[in-house]
């Protein structure tokens, strides 16, 4: 469900890119098949996190998600091996061919890059303090900018990358800390020392509802800012209008948080919608920019 989700954010992204901004003409390849390719790429080496994340987190995950275990109970801890190492392997060949059909190298270092942060994070960083949280909402963004330099390089639509960066970290962010917070019981029991564990419910919960207004007020601003530059389109009513909504949607969110009977569980849910809404924005921009 995340991947097609994923597949789903990078495809509004890319059409975006390529109908209003690219000028990728020196490629060997049209702007479509390398959205393709470079979508592909980047949701193997995704899929090639939530494996290995798998793999190292089958303690904790025996505790607080038996219902949604793999490892040991849909496949053996070899199998998930060579299954890793099988997306590790065409991750990277593919990531060649993006490099060989435009020449940028930039993508092929990312590619080792993100698999060994994703690595590293699984296997020590996700059981410690909020630093594997903001390792893991900066990954989740990072696809853009990739994109981005694939296929705007005057770089014109910088300021609808800033906005979905920004956005998809603060809420990434703040759905791993609930993450954490929901995952409470099985970390404690394996020794996690995440922030929840750390720090206590009450002062995640203020920490996830600093994070939600900082995030309400940035973007509020950058939203009035683009309205006043002028790359701001004449039908700017149409592009903002989901905005409208995803606004609410996290204002309500922050109310809920500020009340002390809200549970983890709700706040991700909250979260999910949230997301959804800024890629519905995204399509919107693709047919009305």
């Amino acid at each position: 469900m995340n991947l097609a989700f994923l597949v789903f954010a990078l495809a509004g992204f890319s059409a975006v890119l390529i109908t209003h901004f690219s000028s990728s003409t020196a490629y060997r390849i049209n702007d479509f098949w390398l959205a393709v390719l470079s979508i592909y790429v980047i949701t193997s080496v995704t899929a090639a996190g939530y494996v290995i994340n798998d793999y190292f987190d089958q303690d904790t995950d025996r505790i607080n998600k038996p219902h949604k275990l793999v490892v040991g109970r849909l496949m053996s801890a070899r199998d998930v091996q060579w299954l890793y190492l099988g997306l590790l392997f065409e991750s990277v060949l593919f990531a060649i061919a993006v490099f060989w059909f435009t020449n940028q190298y930039f993508f092929v270092w990312a590619v080792f890059l993100v698999h060994i942060a994703l690595f590293v994070y699984a296997a020590r960083l996700k059981k410690s303090m909020l630093f594997g949280n903001v390792l893991v909402a900066f990954l989740t963004v990072a696809p853009y900018a990739l994109l981005f330099l694939l296929f705007d390089p005057k770089h014109e639509a910088l300021p609808l990358l800033v906005f979905l960066s920004s956005s998809g970290f603060f809420l990434n962010l703040s759905r791993e800390i609930a993450k954490d917070w929901e995952d409470i019981p099985g970390d404690k029991a394996t020794g996690a020392r995440t922030f929840p564990i750390v720090y206590g419910e009450q002062f995640t919960r203020k920490i996830l509802l600093g994070v939600s207004v900082f995030s309400l007020v940035l973007h509020s601003i950058l939203v009035v800012i683009y309205a006043q530059s002028e790359q701001c389109p004449e039908n700017f009513f149409f592009v903002v209008s989901p905005l409208l909504l995803y606004f609410a949607f996290q204002i309500i969110l922050t109310m809920r948080i500020a009340q002390d009977k809200v549970l983890p569980k709700e706040i991700s849910s909250w979260l999910k919608w949230i997301m959804f809404l800024g890629v519905v924005w995204i399509y919107t921009l693709w047919l009305f920019l």
